[in-house]
């Protein structure tokens, strides 16, 4: 793989508008997305300075389920149509986006077909990589906080560049899914199911030293806030973010949604470990500046506590993760117009919960800290329970 090295922390933004909207956009609309594209690269130094004539490129696309392009969950089809097109237009000789099998919710290939997103990236001539399909290999680490070893795609290994394509949006675990989440696609799905727990941010930087990204386009055009990375709601931002450190351009992404960078645990981890840049006083912004276009996201609802007077939440030492999985299952039962339909139930959950003499309803007890309880009601195993749906279909609904 080609390392970029001597960069200045350099973030670019770029807004226009004209580029029509995911589900439906003309000729003229993948115009607009190119030239934005082009006009972020450039910023940062030009696409010359990252890619060369007949260099294999993997594109790291954030596909994580098959929801509709306009629901703002997966990176947006005009921008890796558009990024595709642009680098076989430089020279690249093979361009391949991929994405891995998701722990929560499906299989890449299931994914890119639903989405439509493999038709967007055959049309400029690019490949699909399934990288649940591909062969991985073993990479040292030998600086992991974590991991010593991990096993990653081949096909990243073997590639001249490797550029992450995240969505912008929200997310209820790790308040934002930028550049340094969009790594966790290229883990193997059974690796990632045990990500899921409150060492995952130090798992991540693992991950990002092990196969650090060339380029980070962050897909801005249409953003997501609230309850990402699955339920999140649509914010039309008409954005492209770009810099060759990835670090840097969590940071710019986040204090554009209205988030101090450092609140971000991934971002925080990887500025001490000076894999990048998180402070905003150390990166320069060319293009449009941070406060021009800031706009304060509404911010994930991850504690379940509350939420519906038909579930009655009673946390112990739960930790976040395992909250989080509870509020994504109550939210997916929302999605689907059941929750308010759903019969009184006791959610029981973490360490010596404040379980009540009395119990008035379904019980489910969710997670192996609180597995104690499971004769109570039933019992949803797992540190935490993966995936989200699993919640679900305990509190009586295969959605």
């Amino acid at each position: 793989m080609k390392v970029v090295s001597g960069m200045k922390s350099v973030v670019s933004i770029v807004q226009q508008k004209g580029a029509g909207s995911p589900a439906r956009y003309s000729v003229h609309n993948l115009e607009v997305v190119k030239k934005m594209i082009c006009k972020a690269v450039e910023l940062i130094g030009g696409f010359g300075q990252i890619i060369s004539k007949g260099d294999t490129v993997f594109i790291k696309a954030n596909v994580v389920t098959g929801q509709p392009p306009e629901s703002a969950v997966c990176t947006d089809p005009r921008v890796l149509e558009a990024l595709v097109g642009i680098l076989l237009k430089e020279g690249c000789g093979r361009v391949c986006v991929g994405e891995g099998a998701s722990v929560d919710v499906t299989y890449a290939r299931d994914a890119f077909r639903d989405t439509g997103l493999d038709k967007a990236v055959k049309r400029a001539g690019g490949e699909v990589v399934y990288l649940d399909e591909e062969p991985y290999v073993e990479i040292d680490i030998p600086d992991g906080r974590v991991f010593k070893k991990l096993s990653l795609p081949k096909i990243i290994r073997d590639s001249d560049v490797y550029i992450s394509v995240p969505k912008m949006k929200t997310h209820l675990m790790t308040l934002v899914t930028l550049g340094i989440k969009n790594s966790q696609g290229i883990v193997s799905r059974e690796d990632k199911a045990l990500f899921h727990r409150e060492d995952f941010h130090l798992k991540m930087i693992d991950v990002l030293k092990a196969a650090k990204p060339h380029l980070v386009l962050i897909d801005g055009l249409l953003a997501g806030e609230g309850l990402g990375p699955i339920y999140p709601n649509p914010v039309e931002m008409n954005l492209i973010i770009a810099s060759t450190d990835v670090v840097a351009a969590d940071a710019v992404a986040s204090a554009v949604m209205g988030i101090d960078p450092f609140e971000v645990a991934t971002t925080r981890l990887a500025h001490s470990d000076r894999i990048g840049t998180g402070d905003l006083n150390s990166i320069e912004v060319r293009g449009k500046s941070i406060e021009e276009i800031r706009r304060y996201f509404q911010r994930p609802k991850w504690n379940p506590v509350g939420c519906s007077p038909n579930a009655i939440v009673y946390p112990g030492g739960a930790c976040r993760f395992c909250l989080a999985q509870i509020s994504a299952a109550l939210e997916r039962l929302r999605f689907y117009g059941l929750l308010d339909k759903m019969n009184k139930t006791l959610i029981i959950t973490g360490v010596d919960p404040p379980v009540p003499d009395e119990l008035d309803g379904k019980i489910v007890v969710v997670g192996d800290c609180a597995k104690k309880y499971a004769n109570l009601g039933v019992f949803v195993s797992g540190c935490p329970p993966l995936p989200h749906m699993t919640v679900s279909k305990a509190l009586g609904y295969d959605t």
